[in-house]
């Protein structure tokens, strides 16, 4: 990177600064602490959050549920795609992920009211 666009790269670094890395950072140091909505009481417990967290059976079924969701809906949008939707000309990828109605952008409604 050049001397010339430093300054130019500032205010995006400051952006991203603020924006993302100082509430993440926050976040992780907030689930280390024993913090309560209401009270000015904070005090340093470590992991220990996360050690009751991960012992709890309903944390490991939720995961459970989520995977499966998960699992259930990229098998039916691979399963789902249709070939004559694609305006690529049979585009494994448009096929395969079933985004053909998402890319034809001729097939939604033209409002005229308006």
């Amino acid at each position: 990177m050049s001397k010339g666009s430093t300054p130019l790269v500032l205010p995006a670094a400051f952006v991203i600064l603020v924006l993302v890395a100082f509430p993440f950072g926050y976040a992780v140091w907030m689930s280390l602490t024993n913090h309560t909505v209401g009270s000015s009481r904070t005090d340093f417990v470590g992991f220990s959050n996360y050690i009751r967290w991960f012992s709890r059976p309903e944390y490991w079924q939720t995961i459970l549920n989520t995977l499966i969701f998960a699992g259930s809906t990229v098998v039916f949008g691979l399963s789902s795609g249709s070939p004559s939707d694609c305006p690529f000309t049979r585009s494994s990828s448009c096929v395969t992920c079933g985004e053909g109605p998402y890319w034809y952008h001729g097939s939604f409604p033209r409002w005229s009211a308006f």
